[in-house]
């Protein structure tokens, strides 16, 4: 199996807090792996140095065998509940989202209907996102 992602004795801390200390975990390409526990445990936290958010306290963080860069890494994430404008159409949602990351005003509408395109909302483009079920 490939190594996908090595973490070797990883340590973080917020001022006054260790979130976890000497963490080694090794997923390999055909692994699918979910983080649980409790709140305040360190799996938002864990994300978020992966992603290149936070910078580690210790250790290494290796995709395959280089190390990783800041936001060299996508991650996916679904928070319970989900962030967004719930009395905006998905189509706003996505505008208003692309247009916070500094998106052309010229490429705005092409992007937008590009994600919403990938994201296999089209039919629901127009629909009040706080009514949609969280399968969406």
């Amino acid at each position: 199996m490939n190594c996908l992602l090595k973490i070797d004795s990883l340590s973080f801390s917020y001022p006054g807090q260790v979130m976890f200390e000497g963490l080694s975990l090794q997923l390999n390409s055909s692994q699918v792996v979910g983080l649980l526990g409790a709140n305040g445990e360190g799996k938002s936290t864990l994300l978020k140095l992966l992603a290149g958010v936070l910078p580690k306290s210790a250790g290494v963080l290796k995709v395959c065998d280089s190390e990783i860069a800041p936001n060299a890494l996508t991650i996916g994430y679904m928070p319970e509940r989900p962030l967004f404008y719930p009395e905006l159409s998905v189509q706003d949602n996505v505008s208003f989202v692309a247009q916070l990351h500094k998106v052309d005003s010229f490429e705005l509408q092409q992007r937008v209907a590009e994600i919403i395109d990938r994201c296999q909302l089209s039919e629901k483009k127009r629909t009040l996102a706080g009514t949609l079920s969280k399968g969406y």
